[in-house]
Parts: C-alpha cells; sequence; structure tokens
C-alpha cells in the first residue's frame, strides 16, 4: 500500500510537470462532478447551458467509467478519465474549470486559469470551519482553505445560500472570488420540466418504473461509520405495505457499490448506479421523497411535492456534524425516527407543508 502511494505521487508529479507548460485554450471546459462519479446536477446542466450559447466550446466531462462515458457522450459531451495522463493534459489547457466539490488537491491551479465552484446543494449541514466536531474541524479546514483560494467564482441562489457557505468555507476571506447570483441550473432544469408530462414518461421508461404506479424516492444521507444507508429503516416491510408505489433508493456516491444489494430486498424497489442515473430525472418523476438532512429535500420543495424527514439517528448526527438551522423555523418537522406504520401513514397522508418561504430562501430568491 505504501509503494502505491509513493507510485501514484511520482507519477502525478510527473504528470504536473508535463502538462503545467502547455498553453490555456481559451474555448475549452474542464467540468467534474464528485471527482468524476456522476454527471448530473449542476454539473451537466451547467454544461448544456453552455453548449446552447456557444456552440464552439470544447467542453470535456470527468468520468471514472465507460459507463458514465456513455452519458456523457450522449449528451454531446467528451469524457476524459479522471486522474488519466490525458485529464492532466486537458486540466493544464483548459480556459476554465467547473467543478461542484472542492478541486483535487495535487492538480496546481496555472495563472489565468479560471475556476468556477458550483458546489452540489444548500449548506443545511454544517461543513469545514463550523463543524460541530473540533478534530474533523481540524482536520478538514487547512487544506479546504487552501484550496478555496483558488476559486474565481461561485455560484449561490440566496442570501442565505451564500451567508451559509461563508460560513463554513469563509469565502469572505477569498477577495478575488465573484459571487454569481443566479437561479441554479439544475432548479432551472426542474422549474422548466416539472409539467412537461412527455419528458416525465420518457423518464420513467428509461427508468423502467411501472408507469401505473406513484413513486416515492428515498434518499439519506451519507453516513461515515455506516456501510449501508438503511438507518434502521426495514425497506423490505415498508415496500409490502407501499405496494401500490414504485420505491427509488438513492445511494451516495460513497456507497453507488451496493445498488445490487437494495435491488433484491423487493420487486417494487428500484436502485440504480449513479453512474448511468441523474437524480433531478428521477425527481421529476417522483411523487415523494423521503430523506434526512440531505439538500435534495430543497430542490424537491421547489417542485411543490411532499417531504418526508427521517432519521434515527438525528441527536447523534446534531452533535457530530450540526445543523446551519432547525426545519422548525419554517413550520417543518425536523428528522424523526419514525416507524415503518408511522412512515407508511405519513406517505398516504396526502396533505403538503407550505414550502413557498423555504424555497425563497435557500434556492429561488435570485430568479
Amino acid at each position: 500500500m505504501i509503494f502505491l502511494k509513493i507510485y501514484k505521487r511520482i507519477k502525478f508529479n510527473y504528470f504536473n510537470y508535463q502538462y503545467q507548460s502547455l498553453d490555456l485554450v481559451d474555448n475549452q471546459y474542464l467540468m467534474e462532478g464528485f471527482f468524476g462519479q456522476e454527471f448530473s446536477g449542476d454539473i451537466k446542466y451547467y454544461a448544456l447551458e453552455l453548449q446552447i450559447e456557444n456552440s464552439n466550446l470544447e467542453i470535456y466531462i470527468s468520468s471514472i467509467s465507460h459507463q458514465l462515458d456513455q452519458e456523457i457522450i450522449c449528451c454531446g459531451f467528451k469524457p476524459v478519465r479522471f486522474l488519466s495522463s490525458e485529464y492532466f493534459k486537458i486540466f493544464y489547457t483548459s480556459k476554465t474549470i467547473v467543478s461542484n466539490i472542492n478541486f483535487y488537491t495535487i492538480l496546481k491551479k496555472k495563472k489565468d486559469q479560471y475556476f468556477i465552484q458550483t458546489w452540489h446543494g444548500f449548506p443545511l449541514k454544517k461543513m469545514v470551519f463550523d463543524l460541530e466536531d473540533y478534530k474533523q474541524r481540524s482536520l478538514e479546514s487547512k487544506q479546504f482553505f487552501l484550496d478555496m483560494l483558488k476559486w474565481d467564482e461561485i455560484m449561490v441562489s440566496s442570501d442565505k445560500y451564500y451567508q451559509y457557505l461563508n460560513q463554513s468555507f469563509h469565502l469572505s476571506d477569498n477577495h478575488n472570488l465573484k459571487i454569481n447570483k443566479r437561479l441554479l441550473p439544475k432548479n432551472k432544469y426542474l422549474l422548466t420540466n416539472q409539467n412537461n408530462l412527455k419528458l416525465i414518461n420518457q423518464l420513467k421508461l428509461k427508468y423502467q418504473i411501472d408507469l401505473n404506479k406513484k413513486t416515492l424516492i428515498y434518499c439519506p444521507t451519507w453516513r461515515k461509520e455506516r456501510n449501508k444507508q438503511d438507518q434502521g429503516l426495514d425497506l423490505y416491510e415498508l415496500a409490502n405495505k407501499l405496494s401500490e408505489y414504485n420505491i427509488i433508493v438513492k445511494l451516495h456516491p460513497h456507497e453507488s457499490h451496493l445498488y445490487d444489494q437494495y435491488n433484491q430486498i423487493a420487486d417494487n424497489i428500484y436502485c440504480y448506479n449513479n453512474q448511468i442515473c441523474d437524480i433531478y430525472q428521477l425527481l421529476l418523476i417522483c411523487d415523494i421523497l423521503i430523506t434526512d438532512y440531505s439538500s435534495i429535500a430543497f430542490d424537491f420543495m421547489t417542485l411543490n411535492k411532499k417531504v418526508i424527514f427521517y432519521s434515527s439517528d438525528d441527536q447523534n448526527y446534531q452533535s457530530q456534524i450540526g445543523l446551519k438551522f432547525s426545519l422548525e423555523e419554517y413550520n417543518l418537522i425536523s428528522p424523526k425516527n419514525y416507524t415503518v406504520n408511522q412512515l407508511y401513514k405519513q406517505v398516504l397522508d396526502n396533505q403538503i407543508d407550505n414550502y413557498q418561504k423555504i424555497c425563497h430562501d435557500t434556492l429561488l430568491q435570485y430568479q
């Protein structure tokens, strides 16, 4: 293992040395979601926006697999294998780099390169500089801050979006950072297509779900101390009770390898390889979302669809990670440890909370 790390370091240092001297190409972009693990969200829909605005752009998308390559090619872009020799060449010749997480530390920003940060969701959870756990905060903050200073632009959709990201990342210490106040590309996609029945039916066929059933999506956040996402929720029992529903389980990128395991639970449970599914397409075809602290809840609320907050470890999560604000401030119920019967009743309850205020404060202020 030590020799493998040394080998990788030597290889990456060689790639850095070999390609850093190349000239930048003004119309070339390299875009990356979760270190090449997904092609979805703001990375995908920003790339599609750029493609419409300027057909002369050369847009490369970071990818870790041939499956993801096919999704990228179908959208009209060029895949490049993450951390390959070609990747370093494209990185050091691209005038503009776009990412939804912090950039890979080993990559050195060149003079005149422009780094755009989209981030990957509204910051409900505390991160980096405002984590509750002191050791974790100390571990993450130093390197993150140095990499954050490379950013030239960040997209934000509301005053609170900027305020909370600033608390976590100390954005205001980057005096050259441009704050791009806008409706985020992924939310623009959702709002544009929320009543597009033709597209919605096409997506149902794409994901091979029963067209005659309502659809629920379960989307919990990742836990470092867990190797699966069920959080004590008996999905088999829930699937049996909700036999009239399709149930989609959306895995976090760190746990995408578990999708086969979830597909075997029940006939009406669907779980997809993250590399070939788009969470924002899934949101369009779903009627109800169950989640705990995932920022995807705010995206779903913009569609005025029902969100149920479920968690079996709320107190522990609050003490170790922490939240920026309480959902109760918006008259919403914070994550509760429902039994399967209680969750079943929540799903069948047709009442939808008023999400107008929370959507404005999080994602829809800068439309």
